[in-house]
This record gives C-alpha cells, structure tokens and sequence, in this order.
C-alpha cells in the first residue's frame, strides 16, 4: 500500500523474524547485527 517493493517487505519480514531469535538466542547477538549491518548497507 505504500509502495514497497515485494522484496524488500519480505527483508523487512526476515528481519522481524531475526530479531524474535535475538530475544530468544542471545548468544547469537553478533550474527544478528552482522545481518543487520549488511541490511541497512543493502537498503543505502
């Protein structure tokens, strides 16, 4: 509805589901924002 391309709405889907796993999986906290950082380069 706000123009967001199918793509980037399932990235935004992805990265919703990484961050449930970061509450649930602390230990995972540098690969989640190893993921994160690549993200947020991806979108420029």
């Amino acid at each position: 509805a706000l123009g967001i391309p199918t793509g980037l709405h399932g990235a935004f889907r992805d990265y919703q589901v990484d961050a449930v796993t970061l509450e649930i999986s602390p230990k995972t906290s540098l690969d989640n924002d190893m993921l994160r950082t690549a993200f947020i380069l991806k979108m420029g």
